[in-house]
């Protein structure tokens, strides 16, 4: 986004916040603020979208990197950053902290030492993933306060291993796919 483009978002954000309590003039704001850059109409400024429990999954077997994913669990990360920076308009409850819980598929030549570690494996990369994108919106979209508390959230990073399949008796290769994920769970 421009200088132009920032300022103006900077403004904007000082003009909601002002109107946050009546409520006076948000809509005719956002309609001009999406008339003056349309390209940020999906950066969802001042709605306040539901920012759910998630999972990413399906990695392929034993790898851990997000660029490994199919391409609609990556969207997923790219669609979540979005939802995590637009809980912190004005007038909705941000999101303050995540978990992030890593799982494997039964690994019976590795051992569970191998499927804890590559759970916890993924769920670093996932965070990691996901810190990238919401700095990528909110550095070209943010100023001010709403910079710093979207900087300020609480990451925790766990792993399962093979201990919460969700195809216990995985058979094939598209159950296995199932079961190596990484869960999202999200404080407000």
């Amino acid at each position: 986004m421009s200088n132009a483009g920032n300022q103006f978002l900077y403004e904007l954000e000082r003009e909601l916040e002002a109107d946050e309590a009546d409520g006076f003039g948000l809509e005719e704001k956002l309609e001009r603020y999406a008339r003056a850059f349309p390209g940020a109409a999906e950066f969802e400024l001042a709605r306040c979208p539901p920012v759910e429990s998630e999972t990413v999954g399906r990695f392929p077997r034993y790898q851990r990197s997000v660029t490994a994913l199919p391409s609609n669990e990556r969207q997923k990360i790219a669609a979540l950053a979005r939802r995590i920076v637009a809980s912190h308009a004005p007038g909705c409850k941000p999101v303050t902290g995540a978990t992030l819980l890593g799982h494997a598929d039964r690994d019976r030549q590795r051992g569970p030492k191998f499927e804890k570690i590559i759970s916890i494996e993924r769920g670093i990369a996932v965070k990691k993933a996901l810190g990238e994108a919401i700095s990528a919106i909110a550095g070209a979209n943010i100023a001010g306060p709403r910079s710093a508390a979207i900087s300020a959230i609480e990451w925790r990073v766990g792993g399962a291993g093979a201990t919460r399949l969700i195809v216990p008796a995985a058979a094939t290769e598209e159950q296995r796919a199932r079961n190596r994920r990484v869960d999202l769970v999200y404080l407000n």
